[in-house]
């Protein structure tokens, strides 16, 4: 049985806000049983201290705390109303929020902005495909990043998520999905190793045959990889490559540098200017992996000698990535020039795989609404 040692117990979130209820009730709220009985005895004052302590993003009013005092009725905060996503994802972009361990050791590591990111464009997908709150979206998901993302972005939206594991059979799947009436279907149909009887992309075909209310299926992919590992990733793949020698010192270095911590300005470029392709890569991925923000990390890619505007750019990509479009500080988008055709552009770009264009593709709808909107010669 895990028992947390002194130093746990005296820096952990229900010992802050003990102390806290403390200094507003003058009671003694030393250990976990005092709390407990206070939480119980006067329910009404730890609700209302708990929702001022942890001042969760809300709208509405909080009192009454607690309509009727049936367990089986009782309403808590009935004027509140709040975002499961939204207060999850409040906070520092920086912070590690998520991480998601494989059978093969491998790991994928989300920080809150990153996370923030994949869920908000996964929600805007959602949106466009016409769910709305009060529908139902459901997974046949693995125990994976993909899974969390999918979830907190049907919340984001106001809609239900309901999920099952990809080894049940396609009856006992069905038996707990058909009644939702879903509109939308997450699959995972990639197989692994240790996947047993039917292929499970055969299981989500035939779940969805017997879902009639699904207006789309959606493939659970993760594409988003902590930048240490897709650094790594790269440079394995590096030597496949002809004059490979040369980038990879390159990335090497910037590695060092960025163990060191935030680099000052002069020891940028130490890495060169940036006028060739593998210091300007070298110069923004050191600016990434060392900065603890979006902010520190562009300022850091743009205030050196040399093609700073491109170091910063590459930088830019990469810190967007990992933190999310909300790490942009808000005062740098203010008088863009054509910042909303940006923004739809990129909104675009970001489902273009999935367009229906092409030398071979049927001619259909879709297809002249993008060959319209992006006309070419």
């Amino acid at each position: 049985m895990f028992r947390p040692d002194a130093h746990g117990i005296a820096h952990s979130q229900l010992t802050a806000f003990g102390q806290w209820c403390e200094a507003r009730t003058g009671q003694q709220l030393r250990d976990h049983a005092a709390m407990d009985r206070f939480s119980v005895e006067d329910f009404h004052s730890f609700w209302r201290l708990f929702l001022e302590w942890s001042d969760v993003p809300r709208d509405g009013a909080a009192e009454p705390v607690c309509v009727g005092d049936a367990c089986e009725t009782a309403r808590f905060f009935p004027d509140i109303r709040l975002n499961y996503a939204e207060c999850l994802l409040a906070g520092s972009p920086g912070q590690p929020v998520l991480t998601a361990c494989h059978a093969d050791g491998s790991r994928d590591r989300f920080t809150r902005g990153a996370l923030r990111g994949a869920v908000g464009r996964l929600a805007r997908s959602l949106q466009r495909l016409g769910v709305r709150p009060g529908d139902h979206v459901v997974a046949i998901a693995r125990n994976n990043a993909a899974a969390v993302i999918a979830c907190l972005a049907t919340a984001a939206i106001g809609a239900t998520f309901a999920s099952c594991a990809p080894d049940m059979g396609v009856p006992a799947i069905l038996a707990r999905f058909a009644p939702l009436e879903p509109v939308v279907l997450f699959g995972c149909l990639r197989a692994e190793r240790w996947d047993a009887g039917i292929p499970v992309a055969e299981r989500v075909l035939e779940t969805a045959a017997g879902l009639p209310s699904l207006a789309a299926i959606i493939a659970l992919v993760v594409r988003d990889v902590a930048l240490p590992a897709a650094v790594a990733r790269v440079k394995a793949s590096l030597p496949r490559y002809s004059g490979y020698a040369e980038t990879l010192a390159a990335m090497s270095r910037a590695e060092a540098l960025a163990a060191q911590g935030v680099p000052e300005a002069e020891a940028v470029v130490t890495l060169g200017e940036g006028w060739v392709a593998e210091e300007a890569l070298a110069i923004a991925l050191l600016c990434a992996l060392a900065a603890p923000d979006y902010e520190t990390g562009v300022r850091l890619a743009v205030n050196h000698d040399g093609d700073s505007d491109s170091t910063a750019a590459i930088a830019g990509n990469l810190l967007g990535a990992m933190h999310g479009i909300d790490a942009i500080p808000r005062r740098w988008l203010i008088g863009i020039e054509l910042k909303r055709v940006i923004t739809e552009m990129a909104d675009d770009l970001a489902t273009f795989v999935d367009w229906p264009i092409g030398e071979f593709v049927p001619d259909s709808d879709e297809a002249d609404y993008w060959k319209r909107r992006y006309p070419g010669r």
